[in-house]
């Protein structure tokens, strides 16, 4: 499929998906932006409480879901039960579209398999070494080495995945 990420070089990248029609960072807008031949998609990963390694924008739930809190602090179980496009809105809040129509967080796992030929940008929200092999360990499993590159404004988690790509040469 890819021989790397950069080939060929991406001109085309979809932030958090295609967040203009469809609830950001979620499946429906991943696909949207699939279906769309954009060359890269950027999103944004969160550890949940249990370890899985969900797709989300923000630290809290508050600005695009009917929940609260830290994502860190809930499992995946409970992340899924929340309604991701509550507030996305096209008119300023005239109307919600996808309110109450199943829009779920998801995983990164998903979204790989979701649209298997695309390629993403992975911002890795959480810090530490735990989210760092989580979504190290994710990436290999799913055989997406060559079409997801991990990146961080973590100091720390890009020290930890350099070190990683050095060793078995992952975008």
């Amino acid at each position: 499929m890819f021989r790397s990420f950069f080939e060929p070089m991406p001109k085309v990248v979809a932030h958090r998906g295609d967040s203009a029609h469809f609830p950001e960072n979620t499946l429906h807008a991943f696909e949207s932006a699939y279906a769309m031949g954009v060359d890269v998609i950027e999103t944004d990963v969160h550890l949940s409480k249990d370890g899985e390694v969900v797709i989300w924008h923000d630290p809290t739930l508050d600005r695009n879901t009917n929940g609260s809190g830290m994502i860190e602090e809930h499992t995946l179980a409970e992340l899924k039960k929340l309604d991701a496009g509550y507030t996305f809105t096209k008119d300023g809040g005239k109307t919600f579209p996808f309110r109450g129509q199943g829009v779920q967080l998801c995983t990164l796992r998903e979204a790989l398999r979701a649209c298997p030929a695309q390629r993403f940008n992975v911002d890795l929200k959480s810090k530490g070494e735990a989210i760092v092999d989580a979504f190290i360990e994710v990436v290999k499993e799913e055989h997406a080495t060559r079409r997801v590159v991990g990146a961080s404004f973590h100091l720390t988690n890009l020290r930890m995945l350099r070190t990683f790509s050095w060793k078995s040469s992952i975008c």
